[in-house]
């Protein structure tokens, strides 16, 4: 409340941020009249309300604005991004030709794919993993198949349902994509395996904290195997960072810092499976950004890179989608 401003103001106040628009002033001369009736004849306190009024309804409106999703992926910004009809929320990225989601996919996005594609029985793994499994965690345990499969059937969903442009698709990102979303200057080489070979030494790599190694014992805004994690990181992961954090496994979506461009979790919770090929001769597909049950330098460093399988299914490898808005 402001000194010597009636109560009732309050009633004025309400009328203009009522959700019904009909409820609403329909004109400044209504809302002028209001006033009037409310302050006449204190002109002067009358002014101080209306001052009052303009601050409450501009900053009202901000924050109303500010928790909308936008309308279309096109008008999403690091600040307002958009939603899609699982509630995944994806924001540009200079340099791409894509919307990053802001997160890993969660169990409950993924759920809402198996549900309407099963897969064999051992593509079923991701539903029982080790750690944490609430619904915003990020799926893990699933392969790139199976990632792949996800995006085109969120693709062809979206596109009946007129949720997604016809000319938009989802995929997984490419590892020049991923560099790109995680700040990294350009990189040389053809291959992700050629861009791997061209990596500085790690003392000054660039990390999430910085550019040293070790890293610091706390500060770190990424989840990596810690002293939380010593009981349950496999032998080769050891020894384990100097850090502790809250989460011995995988966190929940979003539990740390974004950054600059307000993507959470691209470097540790669990690694992302990418769109490319390891090298021209290998069937196995790029991983980047680390993850929860590591503790080496060569993963840690946010222009690492590892290979596998794309039939594999660990427990530290999840996948990220993007937009891919076409030509």
């Amino acid at each position: 409340r402001v000194a010597k401003v009636p109560t009732r103001v309050d009633a004025v106040i309400a009328r203009c941020l009522s959700e019904a628009p009909e409820k609403r002033f329909q004109s400044l001369a209504e809302l002028r009249r209001a006033l009037d009736v409310c302050f006449a004849p204190k002109k002067t306190v009358m002014w101080i309300a209306l001052g009052v009024l303009a601050v409450v309804l501009l900053v009202a409106w901000f924050d109303h604005r500010a928790k909308q999703s936008a309308a279309s992926p096109q008008e999403a910004t690091s600040t307002r991004p958009w939603s899609n009809s699982l509630g995944m929320k994806f924001v540009p990225v200079p340099g791409t030709k894509t919307f990053f989601s802001i997160w890993e996919t969660r169990r409950r996005d993924f759920a809402a794919f198996s549900d309407k594609n099963p897969g064999t029985d051992i593509e079923h793994a991701w539903e029982q993993p080790e750690g944490n499994t609430s619904p915003d965690h990020p799926v893990c345990l699933v392969n790139w198949l199976r990632a792949e499969q996800f995006c085109a059937w969120l693709s062809k969903t979206e596109h009946e349902r007129g949720t997604l442009p016809q000319a938009m698709r989802y995929r997984l990102p490419t590892d020049i994509e991923w560099s790109t979303a995680a700040g990294l200057p350009a990189e040389s080489g053809a291959t992700p395996e050629a861009r791997n070979r061209g990596l500085g030494p790690i003392e000054h790599a660039p990390y999430p904290w910085g550019r040293s190694w070790p890293p610091p014992s706390e500060g770190i805004e990424a989840n990596f195997a810690g002293q939380e994690a010593e009981t349950v990181v496999p032998p080769f992961a050891k020894p384990v960072l100097r850090t502790r954090d809250a989460w011995p496994w995988s966190a929940p979506v979003g539990s740390f810092k974004p950054n600059a461009l307000g993507l959470y979790d691209l470097s540790g919770n669990v690694s992302e499976w990418c769109l490319d090929a390891w090298n021209d001769l290998l069937p196995d597909k790029t991983v980047r950004g680390g993850a929860h049950n590591q503790s080496a330098a060569t993963v840690l460093r946010l222009d690492g890179r590892e290979h596998l399988s794309p039939t594999r299914q660990l427990i530290g490898v999840g996948f990220r989608v993007v937009i891919d808005v076409g030509s």
